[in-house]
This record gives structure tokens, sequence and C-alpha cells, in this order.
């Protein structure tokens, strides 16, 4: 083999560096036009039902609500931090239904499992069905904290840090007595974060948004919440 070829995987592995950086100093300064990149989020609850190795929708809720480290009705007024990886969306405890009552009246940081891609303008959560916390909005939360290394001096920030159990939407309910009926395309229809603001789940398939209020109606209802008015 000519030395000319050994060169090649090197380039490549120098453009991808190259490539990743520009991408990751990038995304920071993405201010509000982020509200409005292109977004798709997951099309089913499966991997919820797969954490808890249940199958019965009636289950969940207590699962939810016994694996929860807090939950919390709360809510989000902006300003939160992009980055690549994800978003922490700074939200604001108004009760505390699990947990330390101390954090009532306290701010949390929600680290929201988004990827943001501010070279082609794209906001993806994978595979978890999921919308992050829409701004003036009130919520109730099922969080984990948030580890690190317990060697690890943490900083107030980092401590401050949970997200919603599962990673998707059964883990945060937007506090509305108005159930939405619509279900998305992305193909025949792009939506972006600005586009989907005032629903509550934009998930592709009708039998999962059902799923979704079962799980809200069970959650709410196990932990006495009444809605309240949107």
């Amino acid at each position: 083999m000519k030395k000319r070829w050994y060169c090649i995987p090197a380039v490549l592995a120098l453009v991808c560096l190259v490539l990743a950086g520009v991408v990751r100093v990038s995304y920071q300064n993405a201010g509000e036009s982020i509200y409005n990149y292109g977004f798709e989020t997951g099309n089913t609850f499966d991997v919820v039902f797969q954490e808890f190795s249940v199958t019965d929708v009636n289950q969940m809720p207590d699962k939810l609500i016994e694996n929860s480290d807090i939950i919390i009705r709360a809510k989000y007024s902006g300003n939160r931090f992009v980055t690549g990886e994800g978003f922490y969306s700074p939200v604001t405890v108004e009760e505390v239904y699990k947990g330390d009552s101390e954090f009532n009246g306290k701010q949390l940081y929600i680290l929201e499992a988004v990827d943001t891609y501010t070279y082609t303008r794209y906001v993806n959560t994978i595979s978890k069905a999921y919308l992050p916390l829409q701004k003036n909005s009130e919520y109730v939360l099922l969080l984990k904290k948030v580890q690190f290394d317990p060697e690890r001096k943490l900083t107030d920030f980092e401590n401050s840090q949970y997200y919603p159990i599962t990673q998707t939407a059964a883990g945060a309910y937007r506090l509305s007595n108005q159930e939405q009926t619509k279900v998305f395309s992305w193909a025949k229809n792009p939506e972006s974060m600005n586009s989907l603001a005032g629903y509550d789940i934009p998930v592709e398939d009708k039998k999962q948004l059902d799923i979704y209020y079962q799980l809200k109606s069970g959650v709410l209802g196990e932990l006495g919440i009444p809605l309240t008015s949107s």
C-alpha cells in the first residue's frame, strides 16, 4: 500500500474534530433563533415502559411517582442555557409534592435532553417523546437528580440540576385542562418550538397521544392535583 493512503484516516479524523469544534462553539450563540429551528421528537413512550418493565399503562403512574427523587409544581419563565447536548431550563418551585419542602420558592435547573445543531438549524430529542418547557407555563415535574462524580465538589448550579424522569413527557405535565387532539407529521409539515407553543406532546401517533393523557391523568390524580385553565 502506498504511504499516502495511510494519511487518509488521520485527515478524516482531523476534519471531524474541526467540525465538532465549530458546532460546539457556535451553538451557544444561537439566541432566540433556536426556537425557529426545525424540531423533531420521538414518537412513542416505549422507553418509559421498558425502563420499568411494565406493559399496562395503568400501572405506570405509581412507578413514575415512586421512582422520582422530587415532584414539584413549577413555572418556567424563560432564559434557558442552550448547549449542543441539552437545555438547562430554570424553573421556580411553587409547591413540593414529594421531597424536601425547603425547595419551595427556590430555583432549579431542569436538564432537558435535546440535541442542537446550529449548522443545520435543527433541534432533536432523538427517541424521547418530549417537548421542551414552554415560557410562562406551569408544570408538574417528576424529577431525578443529575448525578456527578461523588468525589467532585459541586457548584450551586450543579447541585440544582434535575431532569424529568425517563427524559420524556412522562416526567413533565403542563398544567392545563385542555387536551390537544392534533398529531403531527414531520415529513409533510416541519415544525419548530415556536410553532408548537401551546401543545403538550408533538407525537405523530394518536395512540401515543392517548397514552400521554392517561399518564397525566393518573399521575395528577394520585398526587391530588386539580387541572387549571391554560
